[in-house]
């Protein structure tokens, strides 16, 4: 909201105007699911305010931890309990299912991209069809031929993922550290993984889209051009 060391506030405290002027500020971690206190005060300041007292309780299995909401409930009927473990849980499974989701979105786009990566080697290759050809007549083998059309894939193919890899950090990074205000760790192992599978993905698709041209016969395309 702004707000800076030595500013005054005016808080309303169920009618009655309390002023604090701010002496130093604190950094609350989202993640924490211990309270989070706002705003903290002096001494003395709401000691006669009515006020509500907010206790935790380590973990308990699940057959204490419900008998002992039972008999806080029946005991006092206005204290408000909250099962963080519930919560936690139903925060789990609801991250779970956007995750599903959103890994069930990455392999539809890598398939897609792949169906696409399969028409564009496809349609390269029929017309670098004579080319490749005359590699075989000048004596290159059909391995030699691969090779080179996979090394330039490779190249393409290591390029896209290194930059997709590259812009899914930084993107984390920015959630992270600006939307959820969390620390963010960087993991070298992920992206990696990540280049080398769909580098080596696209060798393989690569080579399915050139292989019968390239294992063809260059007798066959000199007596076409006849």
């Amino acid at each position: 909201m702004g707000f800076k060391i030595g500013d005054v506030l005016v808080f309303d405290v169920q009618g009655v105007e309390v002023e604090g002027e701010i002496i130093n500020l604190r950094k609350v971690k989202w993640t924490s699911f211990q309270p989070n206190f706002f705003i903290l005060v002096q001494n003395g300041v709401l000691s006669e305010a009515p006020k509500s007292w907010i206790a935790a309780i380590p973990f308990l299995p699940d057959q204490q931890r419900s008998e002992l909401q039972n008999a806080i409930a029946k005991e006092f009927s206005n204290v408000s309990v909250i099962d963080v473990v519930r919560t936690v849980d139903d925060v789990l499974r609801t991250a779970e299912k956007m995750s599903w989701s959103l890994e069930l979105m990455a392999g539809l786009a890598l398939l897609t991209g792949y169906i696409v990566l399969f028409s564009i080697v496809r349609s390269q290759i029929k017309l670098r069809r004579w080319e490749l050809n005359m590699l075989k007549i000048l004596g290159a083998s059909w391995g030699e031929v691969a090779s080179f059309i996979l090394t330039e894939f490779a190249f393409l193919a290591f390029i896209a993922s290194f930059f997709g890899a590259a812009l899914s950090v930084v993107v984390s990074f920015a959630l992270n550290t600006f939307i959820f205000e969390s620390d963010f760790k960087f993991s070298l192992v992920q992206p990696l993984l990540s280049v080398v599978i769909i580098t080596v993905l696209s060798l393989v698709i690569s080579l399915l889209a050139s292989l019968d041209i390239v294992r063809e016969s260059a007798l066959s395309i000199l007596r076409e051009e006849k």
